[in-house]
């Protein structure tokens, strides 16, 4: 396929933002986790939500999907036996998918269909993790394939690494409040991306579920014997897609607006709104829409992303 793109002197018109992905498969796996039937409106398309949907389905869930609208049947804390899970290229979902594999009565593998890339990742903080949880696992030096054998996760004192990944302290948080012991979960070694840990608190409250975490996200209390509320998720556009045509409206003639971006979002992309703002863009940002009247004049800063 081949694409011409001219240059243009002018931008102009209303656009909606595509969905995040991050949240789209949150918001998956929470309603899943869920007893009863969960909304999604304005789910993302991508390798990771499709591939979220594939496994959901295989462990049990019923998914009911139209153009904007998602509709899920949870299993709770009873998935189906599930003999093997296809995450696809997905290092997320394997991640969340390998605590929730722990619920199912039986073994569960995922296959290494992509031995150049995911199938190179390491996963071994995750699975040491779960060993502290009673669950034992099958693998080949902490990468795919990896076998879950499941049926009796147990809470308890949790120490997991956050040097290589948050995902996993975040799948961590989707298990511990269905299992019948509180737990506390220690960080060890640093914590990647707290920005996508405060997604996962977000989301988790969103479900009725209480996690007490400390100030510096190092440290959390988990009570068990929760139970995940079946919900209507709206899920919010995608600021790192968003930003380039934002960047783009701000350098030309423009009269741009991109919706459904809320002002209190936890993505951390978002301030790239604040960083137009300190150039000198004309922006205003309101009712998760952002609208941006540029002309091509900027100011000069330094930011630290």
């Amino acid at each position: 396929m081949h694409v011409r793109v001219k240059p243009a002197a002018r931008l102009e018109g209303d656009i909606q933002a595509l969905s995040s992905k991050n949240y789209t498969t949150r918001y998956m796996l929470a309603a899943a986790l869920a007893e009863g039937e969960s909304e999604l409106l304005h789910p993302a398309r991508s390798e990771d939500s499709d591939a979220m949907r594939r496994c959901l389905r295989a462990l049990g869930a019923g998914l009911e999907e139209t153009e904007n609208r998602l509709v899920i049947r949870g299993f709770g804390a009873r998935p189906k036996a599930a003999r093997e899970l296809d995450v696809g290229n997905a290092g997320a979902v394997l991640r969340f998918l390998m605590s929730v594999a722990a619920l199912c009565p039986g073994d569960v593998t995922f296959p290494n269909r992509y031995p150049e890339s995911l199938g190179k990742r390491p996963h071994l903080d995750l699975i040491r993790a779960l060993e502290q949880m009673n669950v034992r696992v099958t693998h080949r030096d902490g990468r795919l394939p990896i076998t879950i054998h499941g049926g009796a996760p147990r809470g308890g004192r949790i120490r997991v690494s956050g040097s290589v990944s948050s995902q996993y302290l975040s799948s961590l948080l989707f298990l511990t409040p269905l299992l019948e012991e509180d737990s506390e979960i220690e960080v060890v070694n640093d914590l990647k991306s707290k920005v996508a840990v405060g997604q996962t608190l977000e989301v988790l409250e969103q479900a009725g579920i209480r996690v007490d975490a400390s100030a510096d996200m190092m440290h959390y209390r988990v009570p068990g014997r929760q139970r995940y509320e079946a919900k209507r998720y709206v899920v919010q556009g995608d600021y790192p897609g968003s930003a380039a045509i934002l960047a783009a409206a701000a350098v030309t003639e423009s009269d741009v607006k991109v919706h459904r971006l809320p002002e209190d979002s936890r993505q951390g992309e978002r301030a790239a709104v604040d960083v137009l703002k300190a150039m000198g863009v004309s922006l205003v940002h309101a009712g998760g829409t952002v609208h941006v009247k540029g002309n091509g004049r900027l100011r000069a800063g330094e930011f630290d992303g």
